[in-house]
């Protein structure tokens, strides 16, 4: 009896454990990085990483990285696509020879940029803000604002004002570029 009995409560605590493993709550997605896109590059991503799955994939082991085909003026060519769960975080060009990275293309509030500036922060809210230097974007950019602060040339902060649709090489008026919000941070190779 005495084993019966110890038998079925251990089978009820086993089962009764196992159950309750799986009607835990997923924890929280990991919403820190420690990666940071700073004026020489992204984590170990810079002007003299080659453009090759490896390269890329080691520098962000974190996330799906994958090699996709995109087009911009009526030409194709490749791109790494960086995904954290499904969510497009990074993407990255090569220069003209397809050799090495050109730009890299923060579209996520996931990793930050200088002075922990993250994409979806208000233009009149990032730090030193009237010290950017702001030109217009044209062609499949209309609309959108780039902007750039002399000794971090190499940083672009791309914004996108409400209700703005340009037209081409003009600037939007303070008011609507104040509330503009930072649409990605794109770093260029010197």
């Amino acid at each position: 009896m005495y084993r019966k009995t110890l038998f079925t409560l251990t089978s009820i605590v086993l089962v009764s454990s196992i159950l309750g493993a799986c009607a835990k709550a997923p924890s929280p997605p990991d919403t820190q990085s420690s990666l940071r896109l700073t004026p020489d590059g992204l984590g170990t991503l810079n002007t003299t990483s080659n453009f090759d799955a490896d390269t890329i994939k080691s520098a962000l082991p974190s996330y799906t990285v994958k090699k996709e085909t995109t087009s911009a003026e009526g030409e194709t060519y490749d791109i790494f696509r960086a995904y954290w769960q499904d969510s497009l975080v990074v993407e990255i060009d090569a220069d003209i020879s397809q050799q090495k990275i050109r730009t890299i293309t923060v579209l996520s509030d996931r990793i930050p940029g200088p002075k922990d500036v993250k994409v979806g922060i208000a233009y009149s809210a990032t730090p030193g803000h009237e010290k950017l230097d702001c030109f217009p974007g044209v062609e499949e950019s209309t609309g959108k604002v780039f902007c750039s602060f002399e000794k971090n040339a190499s940083i672009i902060y791309v914004y996108q004002p409400p209700n703005w649709e340009g037209p081409d090489y003009k600037l939007p008026p303070q008011e609507v570029l104040t509330k503009a919000k930072l649409d990605s941070l794109r770093w260029v190779s010197p």
